[in-house]
């Protein structure tokens, strides 16, 4: 009897010992996603604060300004200007075949340009009158970066090393400026939706 007892309060221990370790390991587990989930939420906003940093007008004037890469007094500044029904559909970013054939003329005439220190810089334009204001920073630069794309693939407009130098290039960026005015004054009629391919030459 005394053993049965003894047996008895053995079994009521050690299921106290299981039961407090089962309360200890289900905290551990607890406090374990808890973590994780906290990972998991700043992992979140860490990637929504970078997508709204590159929003910020401020920091996407200090990653592509206008005025620095359009106003540039010690370059001399060749340019060609297309109005987009030259090149594009109206609001559409794809070249038209017509486009392709006056970019190989513009491919000559930047090639023929490949001074030292000579950068090019295709901006568009859209027409303020027409264009959907919240798109017309994305079509602009679209339309920018198809002309890019077009001008060093097809005419390798960047590269200025010739077959001695084949890794010498140039810089070629594309800049949409959707329906805001050029930094500086137009002294020309210009037509209001527009690309221009400029080529600057630093004067020395």
């Amino acid at each position: 009897m005394v053993e049965a007892r003894e047996a008895v309060r053995n079994l009521s221990g050690a299921k106290g010992k299981l039961d407090k370790l089962s309360d200890e390991a289900i905290k551990a587990l607890r406090k374990t996603g808890d973590a994780v989930d906290r990972s998991k939420d700043t992992m979140v906003s860490i990637q929504r604060g970078s997508d709204a940093l590159g929003k910020l007008p401020i920091i996407r004037s200090y990653l592509e300004d206008p005025v620095a890469l359009l106003v540039r007094t010690g370059s001399e500044k060749n340019r060609k200007v297309f109005a987009e029904s030259e090149l594009f559909e109206p609001g559409r970013a794809r070249l038209t075949f017509g486009g392709e054939e006056k970019l190989q003329e513009v491919a000559r005439w930047a090639n023929a340009l490949k001074h030292k220190g000579s950068e090019v810089v295709i901006v568009s334009y859209l027409d303020p009158t027409k264009a959907d204001p919240k798109l017309a920073r994305t079509i602009s630069k679209d339309q920018s970066q198809a002309v890019a794309k077009y001008l060093m693939d097809k005419h390798k407009i960047h590269k200025t090393g010739g077959w001695l130098n084949p890794i010498s290039s140039r810089k070629v960026i594309p800049l949409g400026m959707g329906i805001d005015p050029p930094p500086e004054p137009e002294t020309a009629t210009l037509p209001p939706a527009r690309v221009e391919v400029i080529v600057f030459v630093p004067q020395t």
